[in-house]
């Protein structure tokens, strides 16, 4: 039995350092499949996380209490929520002031000679004053450019796409003022 004394802090770290070596010694493994995380008072609260009591997006941005990062299309806690600061990141539903919607895509920019697409992350982020049940901020934030070459050792095109938007994505939710 693993003692998760630590907590999620801990495991989120172990999870984060352990992902390369399973995906090097096992093979591909989906990242959404090897942290496939649940965390029940989130859980419990999710239909309150997807509400929205209107779909106007106010004309000043700002965040308010502290941020909770969902996934609405999976219904689950985005891996990014763990990525926050303390000083943003709810701990309990009483704490959550903001929802954030992150919506992950990947959208083909190119193709390699030989075969194979290229790809870029695109996330779509939707803050929402929980509270008042509205959209305060929307923004697409884009990763880097796909490698302009990629070099493969088998016969079969292969994909690439950049880096995902993550320090994009922490560095804009931090950028908004506290209301």
């Amino acid at each position: 039995m693993w003692n998760l004394s630590g907590g999620k802090d801990k495991l989120i770290t172990a999870l984060v350092f352990l992902t390369p070596i399973l995906v090097c010694c096992v093979g591909p493994i989906s990242y959404a499949a090897i942290l496939e995380i649940r965390d029940p008072w989130i859980d419990s609260h999710m239909d309150q996380y997807l509400f929205l009591s209107s779909d106007t997006i106010l004309e000043t941005p700002y965040i308010t209490g502290k941020i909770v990062i969902i996934n609405p299309e999976r219904k689950r806690v985005d891996p990014l929520h763990y990525k926050l600061s303390k000083e943003l990141r709810a701990q309990a539903h009483e704490d959550v002031g903001t929802v954030v919607w992150l919506q992950r895509e990947e959208k083909k920019v190119g193709a390699y000679l030989g075969g194979g697409s290229a790809y870029q992350h695109v996330w779509h982020v939707t803050v929402i004053d929980f509270k008042r049940g509205v959209i305060t901020a929307k923004q697409e934030i884009r990763g880097s450019e796909p490698p302009d070459t990629v070099y493969c050792r088998s016969d079969s095109p292969c994909n690439a796409s950049g880096d995902e938007p993550t320090s994009k994505v922490l560095e804009y939710l931090k950028s908004l003022p506290q209301k």
